[in-house]
């Protein structure tokens, strides 16, 4: 040993822990692995507090040894920063401290056992994996849900090497004689088998999840399976094994782990009567999962069973059941003869909501369709039309509104404004009601208004409420559609204009502009003198009286 070594290991032995703690640094900068310097060390870890200690251990994993295992192994046993710096010069050594944990494993104590069990899943050295499977059979019911759950937490940290070496081994010991010797140990290699999630385990599962095992072995197979990633190639046939199983009167030991599994794939149309099948099952679980699947199947077949459950009590199958019909184009057709049928106005309404993914199936010939079953029942001022509203909202808005539209210009052309009102109050509150809807909405009610002269109940006019809005919206919007518009006669220009002259800002700009409207569309009426009038006046009226128009033509 040369002499700054020699003098770092006496500065080890030092009374004052500073020194103590640089000579341990420095030796672990310095890398030698001399045997007398690894003794010192090791001399130095019995009596050292614990910060001397973890500068020791720091050296320690810079000059990896098997020499130091009979110090560090203790150490596993304490707190804090101690016992990790240990564990992670232990792992540092790879699969060379195999052999001398699995002789200390023999003979030490449930707490140290433990301590092992860690460095061997850390070590993911083949001997130690095996290892750590063949302690299985030995272990008590503590450890070996300590073994499991060890492997459980380093799963993520395996590659695919080390999860095949545990798979391997794993499959080699799982024997129906190994079952009967050891059984709370096979059940801990088929929770570990789940655990390592590998696809290829389902078929050796699948064995142990028969009706010939005990219902312990068959549910813990069962849970292991509902972990595994599948893939496609096979999956049939564990559909087909598992199904029966859902029928078993044990079935919170069998049935229950069997639909864990089956929830998690795709049921292909062929197994649609199996799913229908299922519905008389007497467990609800198993009958929400089947209405749930058959909306993948589009089967006409199953629609009414579909409908009935939608109507439950139950609230996890009215889900399961709607979330299926849903997706079913084919449930289309039943479902709008049922909302005809329907007396409920509740219920037809929860019914069309079934529809709102529906959009491709109501294209514009269907979605016609179920508006003039709408227009029907406007005519007949039928409560029900507020079903068909709703449907044609959610599955086609824009038939809704040109087909609402197309009616409002074929009543306004009958003078049926009253109807056309009706028509334009089902958009109103939503992105139908565009500029467009509200003028139609605004000359209907200009057209039903009484025209009352009083200041308060011309502000209270829906007609002026409307048209003051259209104002503030676009002014020129609303003068352009004005100037456009055949239905309006000499008294109605009359009423807006005089009364919105007496306004301010851009609402006696459009009164002023109507006013005007009117002059030149019937220059010898008797309302175009009064308008004159009125447009020499606004410039320093604040608002007066509104005279009748009918007072108006008398005195004319």
């Amino acid at each position: 040993m040369n002499p700054t070594l020699s003098k770092l290991c006496r500065f080890l032995k030092s009374e004052r822990r500073e020194v103590r703690e640089a000579a341990a640094v420095l030796i672990g900068e310095l890398g030698t692995s001399e045997r007398r310097v690894s003794q010192a060390i090791i001399d130095a870890m019995k009596n050292a507090d614990e910060a001397t200690k973890v500068r020791l251990l720091g050296s320690i994993s810079k000059i990896p040894s098997i020499s130091y295992l009979p110090c560090l192994v203790p150490l596993l046993q304490e707190n804090g920063a101690v016992r990790d710096r240990a564990f992670e010069a232990v792992i540092l050594l790879g699969k060379r401290a195999f052999p001398y944990i699995k002789n200390r494993y023999y003979n030490a104590s449930q707490a140290e056992k433990r301590n092992l069990l860690s460095i061997m899943a850390r070590l993911k050295s083949r001997e130690a994996l095996v290892f750590l499977i063949d302690c299985l059979p030995n272990s008590d019911f503590e450890l070996l849900k300590f073994i499991c759950f060890t492997i459980k937490t380093q799963k993520e940290s395996y590659g695919k090497e080390e999860r095949n070496i545990l798979l391997k081994h794993i499959h080699k010991v799982l024997t129906p004689a190994y079952m009967k010797r050891h059984s709370d140990a096979f059940i801990s290699c088929l929770i570990l088998i789940g655990a390592l999630g590998d696809p290829l385990s389902k078929k050796k599962l699948l064995l142990y999840a028969r009706p010939k095992f005990q219902p312990r072995i068959r549910k813990y197979a069962l849970m292991a399976l509902s972990e595994l990633r599948f893939k496609e190639k096979g999956d049939d046939k564990v559909i087909r094994e598992l199904l029966p199983y859902l029928k078993e009167n044990d079935f919170f030991s069998v049935g229950k782990f069997a639909l864990d599994t089956l929830g998690r794939l795709p049921i292909p149309k062929r197994l649609g009567p199996a799913m229908q099948d299922l519905l008389k099952n007497p467990q609800t679980s198993v009958r929400e999962f089947a209405l749930s699947r058959m909306g993948d199947f589009n089967d006409r077949s199953g629609v009414q069973a579909l409908l009935s459950n939608f109507e439950s009590n139950d609230f996890k199958l009215r889900e399961a059941a709607r979330l299926s019909l849903e997706k079913m184009t084919q449930a289309v057709p039943v479902i709008l003869k049922r909302i005809e049928e329907t007396k409920e106005i509740e219920k037809a309404r929860n019914l069309a909501s079934l529809l709102r993914s529906q959009r491709g199936y109501f294209k514009a010939e269907k979605a016609r369709g179920v508006f003039k079953i709408y227009q029907k029942l406007m005519e007949k001022q039928d409560e029900r039309l507020q079903v068909y509203l709703t449907l044609l909202r959610l599955v086609n808005p824009d038939i809704l509104y040109g087909q609402t539209m197309s009616v409002i210009r074929e009543l306004k052309n009958k003078k049926r404004f009253a109807e056309a009102r009706r028509y334009l109050a089902n958009l109103q509150g939503g992105p139908l009601f565009t500029q467009d809807a509200r003028f139609e909405m605004a000359l209907a009610e200009l057209k039903l208004s009484k025209k009352d002269v009083g200041l308060s109940q011309r502000d209270a006019d829906p007609a002026i409420r409307l048209f003051a809005a259209l104002v503030h919206n676009s002014l020129s919007f609303a003068v352009e559609r004005l100037r456009k518009e055949r239905s309006l006669d000499v008294e109605d220009l009359y009423y807006l204009g005089f009364h919105f002259a007496e306004k301010l800002f851009e609402l006696k700009d459009f009164g002023i502009q109507i006013l005007k409207m009117l002059i030149r569309k019937y220059p010898r009426s008797r309302c175009a003198a009064s308008a004159k009038k009125k447009l020499s006046a606004v410039g320093t009226a604040t608002g007066g009286g509104l005279a009748p128009v009918t007072n108006f033509v008398a005195k004319s």
